[in-house]
């Protein structure tokens, strides 16, 4: 039997598990031998994983970007409950501050995730 570089078998054989009743279901549905069915699924999966791959190197640097703000808003977010904690009082002046880089920084991540989300369209 040929075996890859690395030195699997060229021909694969694969477990079901759970998966094997829905697969002979379909093949009887289709009049066609199980092989056939995993063999198209398979093609389909790997053609389309193929472009989505490429399709998403902008989308993960959107997504660090869009954790990032999301990080910055909760380390502002637990400065805030710290200061509250430790002073009973409250500035307004700080507060106010506060709420505005708060809103800030919820915007940047709104605009951030709306690109991801078109990029996830373009990419569909």
């Amino acid at each position: 039997m040929a075996q890859t570089k690395k030195g699997y078998s060229a021909t694969p054989s694969i477990r079901l598990n759970e998966l094997a009743g829905p697969l002979l279901k379909r093949a009887e549905q289709e009049n066609v031998k199980p092989a056939q069915v995993i063999r198209r699924a398979l093609k389909l999966y790997l053609q389309d994983n193929a472009l989505r791959i490429e399709d998403t190197a902008g989308l993960r640097v959107d997504l660090r970007a869009l954790r990032a703000e999301f990080h910055r808003a909760g380390n502002n977010l637990n400065q805030l409950a710290h200061f509250f904690n430790v002073h009973d009082t409250l500035d307004t002046s700080e507060l106010a501050k506060a709420h505005f880089d708060l809103r800030r920084q919820f915007w940047e991540a709104r605009q951030l995730l709306e690109a991801v989300i078109e990029d996830l369209r373009k990419s569909a």
